[in-house]
């Protein structure tokens, strides 16, 4: 019997290949969307979960007061670990990193004892590790013991890739690899090697030395270099298998509590589980950036809404099929057919479109995933694909299919019980007051959430090209960013200055300067600044430029008052053994109280102890993207202090062609020059415009992601209302016929169709537009600097789906039109 089901569900498919088609069509694209979006959230949602204690790891995080303004940074001091087992029983262990090239003007790793040339690589991820950290964390290691890599002093573990990028095809263990950075230069013996860090690690270590080596560290409550307990490490505990983290939270508070007052304004210890750090991470000074839970859970409702979208549509379309099929259904039921027959063959047709859609849903999926620039274009190019099938997505769809089919079933059956025969075997169904409000309901729902998502689009691209037409303040220009050398000595300025005047003398040179950081770059250096009469509790937060005289002509940042930085403004031996001259921006004077730019001049403050003199003032200027606030800042003039090399191009022949012959001529001139005066130093450049914009990539991602799947929705919607606006005609053929009769015209009888459902649409929009402006206000707050809501984008996604629905609609009233107005009037 129930193969005769299937069977005849076939054929009745078959039959009907049009809206059977759009039908399988429809769900197709639904649940592609859902498997595509489900990939960048299975991947935001996997962060650290690999490990195996990933449940019981907790980072230590440090509550600061501010002066009343409360910040979490990542980082605890050195001693926290130590203190927290020895205090508490559910610690079972800790461990420790300290991010040791972030803090550093250069950080170069070389080696020197292989075939051929010196080796030698900038380091940006350089940690310092305790022995523990592989008996908490489960990074495989390929090579070595995982509890005795890190135990001796001088001892390093890499990753496979730093591992073949240093020694080929050498075995590394047992080679000794030299550490070059701005503040200590060390020799470490490669102790293991461990596999790649996944992706979806907030931390990504690619080379670890032994903590043990860092000078005035000792493992059990040891200081720093004659200072207090500095913090800046980042601590992870382990928790005991039992323990409730909640409870042992309850457990840190009293222990705050007891603990005394920080000078640096430490308030208290908190922990994080390691599963949220990633997503719920709003903390300071993190290792790595970190996601947005608010567009994971955006994307979740986006997969939702497409997903009941595909399966509304399907109820729609089904229901022109049952139109169609009333005869069938009536006919059977005269010869006997019960209830049950007619729930068990609606629900098989149903089950056997799904099956058909699941099936070509995932392989579609599978050839979208395959094409690298496709994965690239949706979530970038971390995006982790997933080999398996998603089944929550696929658990979701099946789901779906089966409420709908029992829907239909029961009401395809209802129906039939409901009618006359005779009613039913002439074809003529007026429909229930209760089928159509569903209906009706189901078009404001689908067309409520098209409106919503293209007011979304529209803001987001909005906000971008507000974004990109704002002036930063600062020339950005075609400007070629090199990394300083880590391997130098006692000559360092001497050649510095030479290297200079050689860049200069090329042709295609005119400016050449060097700074800790360049437009584009997260600050991650903060003075405390004060006035000179006002207590050290009042300090300000002012992020530190360090920077030779020439950094501001470069860049074209405008001094509005006092002067610029001359040679003889270089500190002596050291910063800090003189008064120093320094400048502020427009934001620093605000911070500090000033009263105006020029009363700023000549005032003396302490940058922490050092007394400094301030010589000018310069105009504001956005260091990172207009995400971001102008951040009050200091700038102080050393040469030996800085972390890259900015080289401005002259660029005679415009546009972007001539911009790459520039650059191609004068690139091995410049690599020229840097063997020549700096030798066994890696060369790392980067174009500026292009690092700058980079900032706005994942952004420019999202409005991408957003803007294909907005139009699938909307386009899904369409197909519904395709369904709908078919089943409408076919019941008002007759009235079409009358009114074709007494001389309406085509015009007349689309306007008289297509007018109840641009009043759906209406309603629509009264539900979507409120919900749209808080969405995309809510939105904009995630941007220091943002747009003005247009009326023009809450009113322009309503006329979009307004004109799309009426071309729908169009396509079966004027095909009801066209038709015979005798045929249309005829009864059986």
């Amino acid at each position: 019997m129930l193969k005769n089901y299937i069977i005849i569900s076939w054929r009745i498919l078959w039959k009907g290949q049009p809206v059977s088609f759009i039908n399988v069509f429809g769900l197709v694209i639904g649940m592609v969307s859902c498997l595509l979006i489900w990939q960048y959230v299975g991947f935001e949602l996997s962060y650290d979960s690999f490990h195996s204690n990933a449940g019981k790891i907790h980072r230590v995080t440090s509550l600061y007061d501010n002066g009343g303004n409360p910040s979490q940074s990542a980082l605890s001091t050195f001693n926290i670990g130590h203190t927290l087992k020895k205090s508490f029983p559910e610690v079972e262990k800790f461990t420790r990193m300290h991010a040791y090239s972030q803090g550093q003007f250069s950080c170069a790793m070389m080696y020197k004892g292989g075939v051929g040339a010196v080796k030698v690589f900038n380091e940006a991820n350089l940690f310092y590790a305790d022995a523990s950290f592989f008996s908490i964390f489960s990074f495989p290691l390929l090579q070595g013991d995982p509890l005795e890599v890190l135990k001796g002093h001088y001892s390093a573990v890499i990753s496979e890739a730093t591992a073949a990028k240093y020694f080929g095809n050498e075995d590394p263990l047992g080679k000794v690899l030299t550490l070059h950075s701005s503040s200590k230069n060390a020799d470490y013996i490669v102790t293991g090697v461990m596999k790649d860090i996944p992706e979806n690690s907030h931390i990504r270590p690619e080379v670890l030395l032994s903590i043990q080596s860092l000078q005035g560290f000792e493992n059990d409550g040891g200081a720093v270099e004659g200072e207090s307990d500095r913090a800046d490490f980042y601590t992870y505990i382990l928790l005991q298998g039992s323990i409730k983290p909640d409870d042992f939270a309850k457990k840190l508070d009293l222990f705050n509590r007891k603990k005394p007052k920080a000078p640096d304004g430490l308030v208290s210890f908190k922990i994080q589980a390691i599963e949220d750090i990633h997503l719920m991470s709003d903390v300071l000074y993190g290792p790595s950036s970190p996601g947005s839970a608010e567009i994971v859970y955006f994307l979740i409702a986006l997969a939702f809404f497409i997903m009941a979208l595909a399966w509304i549509n399907y109820l729609n379309l089904s229901t022109v099929r049952f139109l169609e099929r009333i005869k069938e259904f009536g006919l059977r039921k005269i010869s006997g057919a019960n209830r049950y027959e007619f729930v068990k063959q609606c629900f098989i047709e149903t089950l056997l479109v799904l099956l058909i859609s699941t099936i070509a849903a995932l392989v579609v999926r599978h050839l979208i995933v395959s094409v690298g620039a496709v994965k690239a274009y949706l979530f970038g190019s971390g995006f982790l694909m997933v080999t398996g099938i998603s089944w929550p997505v696929v658990t979701v769809f099946v789901c779906f299919g089966i409420l709908i089919g029992v829907y239909q079933a029961l009401f395809l059956s209802s129906f039939l019980s409901s009618f006359k025969l005779t009613s039913v075997l002439k074809g003529r169904f007026s429909g229930t007051a209760k089928g159509s409000w569903l209906r009706k309901s189901l078009v404001v729902f689908q067309f409520t959430i098209s409106i919503i998502l293209i007011t979304g689009i529209l803001a987001v691209h909005g906000q971008f090209k507000y974004m990109l037409n704002q002036g930063l303040g600062i020339d950005l220009g075609q400007k070629i960013v090199v990394k300083t050398p880590s391997n130098v000595d006692s000559t360092y300025i001497t050649k510095l200055a030479s290297f200079k005047n050689e860049l200069k003398g090329i042709a295609n040179i005119d400016k050449v300067s060097i700074s800790s950081i360049v437009p584009g770059i997260r600050h991650d250096w903060y003075a405390e600044v004060r006035k000179q009469h006002e207590r050290k509790e009042a300090y300000k937060d002012l992020a530190v430029y360090v920077l030779d005289a020439d950094f501001f002509d470069i860049y074209g940042l405008k001094i509005i008052a006092g002067r610029g930085f001359l040679e003889g403004d270089q500190p002596g031996k050291r910063f800090g053994s003189k008064l120093e001259n320094v400048i502020i921006n427009e934001k620093a004077v605000k911070e500090l109280g000033f009263q105006s730019y020029q009363g700023a001049i000549n005032e003396m403050i302490y940058w922490g102890d050092t007394k400094c003199r301030i010589i000018g003032v310069v105009k504001d200027f956005h260091q990172r993207s207009l995400r971001h606030a102008i951040q009050p800042a200091i700038f102080t003039v050393n040469n030996r202090d800085s972390i890259f090399y900015s080289i401005n191009l002259n660029n005679h022949t415009p546009g972007p062609a001539g911009a790459e012959r520039v650059l191609a001529s004068t690139l091995p001139l410049i690599r020229q020059n840097w063997d020549r005066f700096f030798p066994d130093n890696p060369f790392d450049y980067f174009l500026l415009k292009d690092a700058f914009d980079n900032q706005y990539k994942p952004d420019f991602q999202l409005a991408g992601t957003l803007g294909l799947f907005s139009v699938l929705a909307t386009f899904i919607a369409c197909l519904g209302l395709f369904g709908l606006s078919a089943f409408t005609t076919s019941q008002r053929i007759r009235e079409i016929g009358v009114r074709k009769v007494l001389g309406a015209s085509p015009v007349d009888i689309v306007r008289l169709v297509s007018g109840d459902f641009l009043l759906l649409i209406t309603f629509a929009g009264i539900f979507a537009i409120p919900v749209a402006y808080i969405g995309v206000r809510h939105w904009l707050t995630y941007y220091a600097y943002n747009m003005d809501i247009s009326w023009w984008i809450l009113v322009l996604p309503l006329v979009t789906v307004a004109f799309t629905a009426l071309l729908t609609v169009s396509f079966h009233t004027i095909k009801a039109s066209l038709y015979n107005p005798v045929d249309a009037l005829k009864y059986e």
